[in-house]
């Protein structure tokens, strides 16, 4: 198992993070400092899928999007089958 060096760092967290990490790494048996690290490193190296890249290509372009009518949202099920 490999070893890294580790540097000391504070952060603040709002406490129902801080509360959900601690019961997370009660749950799994780790460090709440291991935890964080996790989820630290998770975020910096998630890559999206092509889906979701795609996804975001499109909110972010100008492309007009369709709009929902009260019509469309009772008859949810019949909207998504047409697309």
């Amino acid at each position: 198992m490999q070893t890294y060096r580790q540097k000391r760092a504070t952060v603040r967290l709002p406490e129902y993070a801080l509360s959900a990490i601690k019961e997370e790494a009660k749950k799994h048996k780790r460090s709440v400092s291991s935890m964080m690290a996790m989820y630290i490193l998770d975020g910096l190296y998630h890559e999206p899928n092509e889906t979701t890249l795609a996804a975001m290509a499109e909110c972010e372009s100008d492309v007009e999007l369709d709009e929902l009518t009260a019509y469309d949202i009772e008859h949810l099920d019949e909207y998504i089958d047409k697309l």
